[in-house]
């Protein structure tokens, strides 16, 4: 019964591993990107808590809000550009 199902031409099955491989790919590579964003904006965040402990001066702490800020941004751009990607494949 599977085998009916199945096409016949045996290229099908050389493209589609090769699709499935390509696709692997482009997840370990998302999930690098995502953790070293991850990385990055903990430490930005962790920066800016542990400089509050010596009552920093407002510009000082401006400066670091703004690298979380801007860690932020990246990751979202990060995010969405996945989820446009992840879309259009599933269309």
């Amino acid at each position: 019964m599977l085998k009916g199902l199945l096409p016949k031409k045996t290229e099908f099955f050389a493209l589609f591993s090769r699709h499935a491989e390509l696709s692997v790919a482009a997840a370990c590579q998302l999930q690098t990107m995502m953790a070293a964003h991850l990385v990055e904006a903990t430490r930005a965040t962790k920066a800016t808590v542990d400089s509050l402990a010596s009552r920093p001066s407002s510009e000082h702490v401006r400066e670091l809000c703004r690298a979380v800020k801007q860690v932020e941004k990246q990751n979202d751009r990060l995010l969405r550009g996945a989820r446009r990607g992840s879309s259009r494949t599933s269309s």
